[in-house]
């Protein structure tokens, strides 16, 4: 996803030209500061931004929800209530060890 991303907005970088500065005062070149120093529209790279971004927090959201939801429904699945509990009590345990994992 970074690197289509990335591809996405250089791509609609090529086409803008540029009349101020050419100077950014950041420590990184990040996107909304080279729009802002563009003579032509950047309304297509906004959109371009927009984009890319609703889908690098979308896509990862829509995962998680959807793997709680398939968690969810197997512990509900589970016929015994001893079988819930232990269930719950191993990943509050082992959860916050999977944490530090990563």
């Amino acid at each position: 996803m970074g690197f289509a991303g990335a591809m996405a907005h250089t791509a609609f970088m090529v086409r803008l030209t540029f009349c101020t500065d050419n100077l950014v005062n950041h420590y990184m070149c990040d996107i909304l500061p080279l729009l802002e120093r563009s003579c032509t529209s950047t309304y297509v790279n906004e959109l371009v931004v927009f984009i890319v971004v609703g889908i690098d927090i979308g896509v990862p959201t829509i995962t998680i929800f959807i793997s709680y939801t398939l968690i969810l429904s197997s512990i509900l699945r589970i016929s015994s209530t001893e079988g819930r509990y232990e269930f719950i009590i191993e990943d509050v345990l082992w959860f916050p060890d999977g944490q530090y994992d990563f």
